[in-house]
Parts: structure tokens; sequence; C-alpha cells
């Protein structure tokens, strides 16, 4: 069998398609012809073809210098007439005279196609499943499959998951499958038997880096032969996939060519003489590592760490000879990521400084000095959104000719900000994770937290104005995006609107993936509650504003919400309600709690019991709970009141608390010790105002505790009113009227009490079941109709929040 890279550009095609490339202002290669035969002979081939876009200069030259093995080649844009879908078509061996026949007819694929089968012209469709201009579809996918008979099923240039669904594609084509798509689309096949589909491979090489690597395989021992079996469909593809690393370092390549056109009266830029080590030399000579080394001592001298980081690349790279192309990526990319880290780092530090000092000036300046990094950076970021440009598309081509290939449920990343915390956001997330486990649906959590599923790496850490205690850490970028690029998820959620929830929405976009945020805590009313400052209130809300609408979806814990938010000026548009699970087989009532509590904490058993669990904050209006028990006090001797839980306003209300009696604060308390001390007590109080749903309202409902909540925010709608609790308008009257009544009715009528405690468990389970919201989130809810009938898209929760 022999080989050809049938698919590969020199210094004759047009200005590039990558963004990066058209702002730098360079050509589309610089590969010579003769470069071009020589590598292809290197790798093995034993044809060689230039095909650039809409020229056969090159391919003309190497045929008169090579006639013995070489064929002309040519890349078309190629029109449907219907809309401008732009489609590139390979065509081999075309005479001057022909390829001025296809230059004038390509404006029409049609008209085209035809010319091509009337002069018995062999070609092959280019890279199906790349949207060259941003409009191909499906539709325009199966007229292809009519049109033509040979496709290029390995591109070197895409990623072995396109590869592989197109080729997959056209292997399961049956004529059933044609003669349906002929009745469709009124579109003669372009054989007899147009369900067979002959596969090239070519590596669609553009910087001289990948030549060769990816190949026709057919049986010919002459150009001709060659061609014959293109138009025979007797060829077959091999070689290499490509992914989004070496797609970078072909880029990187492509500018460094550009650079060396122009001419430079110093000797050159740093970069650009580190990169002659970087992409032409396998080893370093003597002067070349003398050269380094000077680098290397004026970078120490001067602590410029980049220049430190890219002679630490040089000499990694130089180490031994013919390091491996893939190695060489990944040294690129670990070495472009430090020092982009080392500006984002630099630009942090500087930046809450300048902040602190109100230095405008200063600021602009590190603003400034993060251009460097955006340089290195964004081609990393343009490469993978340019391989995920066409991910609906490849589903939609899974989802209707390969259902085979479909996994069982999305695979699902979860970003956070809080992880292992003590709040509703940590708490939750770790229960989905551990259902999520048990059900072996695939759902990780990422964040910069070492117990994390997807642990990234973070750079730089601060502390949250007014949350001293929370401490939030920016991720490194690009080793970032390489995690979860490897990670191949289907969706993104968000938990946080914090710098791990910042990357999520970042990588949703850069993957082309839907990104559903979880609006859980209110940042503005908690701002408004802890500062009293209109400004910072605004600025809050202002930044939230903006994080929420660059998400595909919203959900928020409550309906409650939607018309607080639609009243702020959201666009509640792309908003639903979500409920929240939990695991009631271990939030559930323990019996003779009050023994135990007195057992484990010392507290009387006599008496009735008041209880407040979570964060202790000044917006979760813990001073009007002390004002209520204080009212109490007087009529209920021996009332308690308990508070479970830690945070920054401990230390106020325990002063503003001091002369009280009964008051017992137990501090931050493990999970497994929650049931005992629900089930200790009477009745739960939650007066927050600002808290969006309320995981310990749902806990302490769970257990069997009445409880009353405000009538503000998401809290109130876990509660029944009077069947399972009181929701009530933060009114200190009314509160201990409340409570004063239900500890009467307790008294008088224990079977209305019992009725209201077991309401309260009956509805945690008939409404927050953690298996029927998992299976909705990973899309497998079908599984069980039954179990999901009851649920509307507008009544299940997906998520995570305090």
């Amino acid at each position: 069998m022999k080989k050809a890279d049938l698919h590969v550009h020199s210094s004759f095609s047009d200005r590039p398609s990558e963004w990066f490339l058209q702002k730098l202002g360079t050509a589309e290669s610089y590969t010579a012809p003769e470069f071009i035969y020589k590598k292809c002979m290197e790798a093995g081939m034993d044809f060689v073809t230039v095909t650039d876009h809409n020229c056969i200069k090159a391919s003309m030259i190497l045929k008169k210098l090579h006639p013995e093995n070489v064929i002309p080649g040519v890349e078309s844009t190629v029109y449907f007439p219907e809309d401008g879908c732009k489609i590139h078509l390979l065509i081999y061996n075309p005479t001057e005279n022909q390829f001025g026949e296809i230059e004038n007819k390509r404006e029409n694929i049609y008209k085209l196609r035809d010319y091509l089968l009337s002069e018995n012209l062999a070609h092959s469709v280019a890279h199906a499943t790349y949207s060259v201009n941003n409009i191909l579809t499906l539709e325009h996918l199966e007229k292809l499959i009519l049109l033509f008979d040979v496709f290029e099923a390995r591109n070197g240039a895409r990623d072995s998951h396109s590869n592989s669904v197109w080729t997959e594609v056209l292997s399961s084509l049956t004529e059933e499958h044609l003669q349906r798509l002929e009745n469709k689309y009124r579109i003669r096949p372009a054989s007899r038997n147009p369900w067979i589909k002959g596969m090239t491979g070519g590596s669609d090489d553009h910087a001289g880096i990948f030549i060769g690597k990816t190949h026709t395989i057919f049986q010919a021992d002459s150009p001709q032969e060659v061609i014959d079996a293109l138009r025979d469909k007797q060829c077959s593809a091999g070689g290499r996939h490509n992914n989004y690393l070496s797609f970078v370092f072909a880029i990187y390549k492509i500018a460094y060519d550009f650079s060396k056109t122009k001419s430079s009266g110093s000797g050159g830029s740093l970069f650009k003489s580190l990169s002659e080590f970087i992409f032409e030399k396998d080893k370093l000579s003597l002067k070349d590592k003398m050269k380094v080394n000077h680098i290397k001592n004026n970078a120490k001298k001067n602590e410029n760490k980049v220049n430190l980081l890219l002679t630490n690349l040089v000499e990694e790279l130089g180490m031994e000879k013919n390091t491996p192309a893939e190695k060489r990526f990944e040294l690129v990319h670990s070495n472009v990521s430090k020092i982009a880290d080392t500006f984002l780092t630099g630009f942090f530090s500087s930046l809450q400084t300048d902040f602190k000092n109100g230095d405008i000036t200063a600021l602009i300046k590190n603003i400034s000095a993060l251009i460097p990094a955006g340089f290195l950076s964004v081609p990393f970021f343009t490469s993978l959104h340019h391989f995920n440009t066409n991910r609906g598309l490849i589903n939609s081509l899974k989802s209707k000719y390969c259902p085979n290939m479909l996994s069982k449920g999305k695979r699902i990343l979860w970003f956070t900000d809080t992880y292992k915390d003590l709040n509703g956001v940590s708490v939750t997330l770790n229960n989905l994770m551990s259902h999520a486990r048990q059900m072996k649906r695939d759902i990780s959590v990422v964040s910069c937290a070492e117990e994390s599923p997807l642990k990234l790496d973070s750079i730089y850490s601060f502390s949250v104005p007014y949350y001293e205690a929370c401490s939030l850490k920016i991720p490194s970028m690009l080793m970032s995006l390489k995690k979860i690029y490897e990670y191949n998820p289907d969706e993104i959620y968000i938990s946080t609107p914090g710098p791990v929830g910042l990357l999520g929405l970042l990588a949703a976009k850069v993957l082309n993936i839907k990104a559903t945020s979880i609006y859980h805590t209110d940042f503005s009313l908690q701002a408004a509650k802890i500062t009293s400052d209109s400004a910072i209130e605004t600025l809050v809300d202002s930044s939230l504003k903006w994080f929420y609408s660059l998400s595909d979806s919203v959900q928020v814990p409550s309906r409650e919400y939607i018309k607080t938010l639609k009243n702020r000026g959201y666009d509640t548009s792309k908003m639903s309600v979500f409920r929240r699970g939990l695991d009631t087989s271990l939030i559930k009532p323990v019996e003779d709690a009050r023994v135990k509590l007195k057992e484990q904490f010392g507290i009387p058993e006599n008496g009735r019991v008041l209880l407040y669990t979570g964060r202790i904050s000044r917006d979760k209006n813990l001073d009007f709970l002390s004002d209520v028990y204080r009212s109490l006090l007087p009529e209920f001797h021996d009332l308690k009141l308990l508070i479970a839980g830690d945070g920054p306003y401990l230390d106020n209300l325990r002063a503003n608390t001091a002369g009280l009696k009964g008051i017992y604060f137990l501090g931050r308390q493990p999970q497994e010790n929650m049931p005992l001390i629900y089930s200790s007590a009477d009745l739960f109080m939650f007066p927050s105002v600002t808290d969006t749903f309320g995981m310990s309202v749902l806990e302490a409902q769970a257990c069997g505790i009445p409880a009353i909540v405000s009538d503000k925010g998401g809290p109130q709608e876990i509660i029944i009113d009077k069947e399972t609790g009181y929701v009530l308008p933060v009114c200190k009257d009314q509160w201990v009227t409340a409570v004063r009544d239900f500890f009467k009715n307790s008294s008088e009528f224990p079977a209305v009490h019992e009725i209201m405690k077991f309401k309260a468990r009956r509805n945690v389970l008939e409404n927050y079941s953690w298996e029927k919201i998992i299976k909705l989130i990973t899309g497998t809810a079908a599984e069980d109709q039954d179990e999901t009938s009851a649920y509307s898209e507008q009544d299940v929760f997906t998520g995570v929040l305090c």
C-alpha cells in the first residue's frame, strides 16, 4: 500500500482564516513548495501534492520538478448558492484550463460538482464538519453526502472527535439513507452506489510542522493510479489527529516565519531570538548555550521572571536532539501558562494596592502590562474556540447517524469558588456529588480547593471585604482550560460569580457549550445590609447583572426571587425555578434527641427550645432573632435558644446577647451532628430576608421541625404556611405572637403539633429528591418517566446554595 498527504498548504495560499494571524497581518503559510516535497519524502510518503486555496501554482512548480510522483492539486472554496455557505473542496490533477473553469464555477457547488463529474476529475470534500463561514448545518452535510462520494475523513488540523464522528457517519450510510436524502433534497447522487464513500486523509498543514503526519492510503504505483483510486473510492485515511495545543504551536510558527520577513536593525527581539531555538533547532550548540546563559543571567539579575521562563523553555527543548513534537507542544504550553500567570499575579497584586491608594494612573499602567500575556495567551483561546465551533453540529450528527456513539447522560462540570466550606453551596454540592457517584452519573466539581474532583491550580488569593474569613482564589488560566478541555464536558454549571465562576463562563464560551448559572446568594442585598453603602450595593448589583447576562440560562431557587430580580432590572426570560435536593436517609428525626443533646453539649433536657443554624453574619438578621427571644423570656422562663454555626458576626452576636440566659452557641458543627441538633428543637427560627433558598430550613423540616421564616426571599417557598410552619413579615410582635401561640397549641393540642411535624417531613420527601434532580441535570430523566412526570422544568432544582 502507498501513502500521500493529500492536503498541504504552501506560501502560495491566500490570507489566513485564523483571527490571531489576521490581526498580525501574516500570510497563511510560509512553507516553500520544495520544502513540502522534502518533508513528504522524509515522512515516508510515496506521492506528493500541494493544495493551496484557489491556487495551483505551487503544485505545478513541483510537478515540473518531480513529475514521477507529484500530483497537482487545489483547495477550492465553493458555495451553496442558496445561502452562501462555504465548503472547501480538494481537486486533483486539473489542467490549467480546467482550473480556470473551476474558478468560474465555484460560486455554485451544484454546477461545479457536475463539471467535476463530466471532466472525471478526482476530488474530496475537505473537513466537511468544519464551518468555514459559520453557517454550516446538518442539512448542508446531508446535501454534501448526496453530491460527493469522496470525503476527507481524517483532517490533520481537526481533533480526533470531529474526525471520528465524521468517519463513523460515512461508514454507517446505507442505501435507505441515501434514498431518503434524495427524496428530501431532490439532488442527484454522485454515483450508482452513493452510500459507499471513499475516504482521504491529509495534514492540512500550514506551518511546515505536520507534513506527512496524516495521509491517504491506497494501492497505486503512479500518479495516474492514485487518481484512479480516488475516483473509484478505493482509499482510506490514516495518521495523526490534531489538538488545540499543536494548533497553537502551528500559529506561533507562522507568526515566527512572518517575523523573519521583517527587517530588524537591532538584530531582532529577545522573543525572536528565543523563537529560533524553539522552532528551528533540535539541539543547542555551544554558542547557543552561551547566548541562552547570557539572557538567563540578565533575567536573574533584573528579576525578570518572564525572560527566565523563556530561557528555561529553550533549555528544556534543547536538552535532547529531535524532541518529539507532542512533548514540544506540552513544554510550550506549560511555559506560556507560567508566563501568563506571572503577569496576572503581578497585576492582581498591584491591583489591590492601587485600589486601596486610589491610584488610577498606576491602575491603567498595570492593565497595560497585561498586553504581553494577552499576546501569548490569545492563540490558546482562539484555538480552543476554533476546535469547538461545530460542537452542536457534531452532536446532531451523532444523534441522527451514530446513536451508538452517544454516552449515557451528559458530562457535567460544576464550577464553584467555595467547596467543603460551612455554607449551603458547599453542603448541597457535596450532597449532589455523593448521589451522582451512587447513580454513576458524570458530574464533577471544579474549584481551587484541594478536595475538588477537578482541582485547579491557583496563582493568587485575596480576602473578600466584610467577609475576611472567605478567601477567593484566582486559577491559572491556561492550565485550567487545558484540564477542562481534556475532561470534554457537555455542559457547565456555575454556582458562584467569583474567579472560578468566571472561568466557567469563559470555558463555556470557548468550548461552545451551554453554561447554566445558579443565583444562589443575594450579594447585592447582603452588601446593603453589611455596609449600608448604596454605592457598593450598586457596584455589586451591576457586576452580578453582567455575570448572569453572559449565562445561557439562570436557575433561581425560588419563584419569589425571580420576581425580585425582575424588579431590579434583571433579564428573567432565561430564568427558571429549581428545587434543592436532600438526602432524607441521613437528615431525619433522631429519637431521644434531648437526652443525646445533653450528653454531647451539656444542655438541660427540660424546657422549650428555639433553634437557628447557618452562617453567623449581619445579613442573617440575628439581632432581630435575639430581640424576639428577649421578649419571650418573661413568659417562658425555661426557654432556650440554640445557635449552631460560625461567621464574621459571631463575636458581635455574643456581645449583644451577653445578658440573656438560655442562649447556647454550639459553633460550627459537622453535618452528621445536624439531625440531632434539629430534632432537639421545638421550633426552627430563620429571620433572614436575603436568602434565596434556605437549606437549613429544608433540613429542619426534613427532621420534622416546624419553622418560622420571613416573607422575604426563598425560604418561604419551602414552608407550607400554617401547615408545616409560619411565613411572617419581619415584625417582632408578630414573631413573638406566633411562638407564643405555637407553644400554647402544642401544649393543649399535641396531636395537631404531631401532624405539623409529619407534614413537614412528608413535604421534603415528596418534593426534594436528589435522584430526580440528578437525572434532569444529566439528561437521563427519560429513564424513569413515572418519577419525572410529577415535575415540570419550572419545579426542579439543580442547584447549590444557601
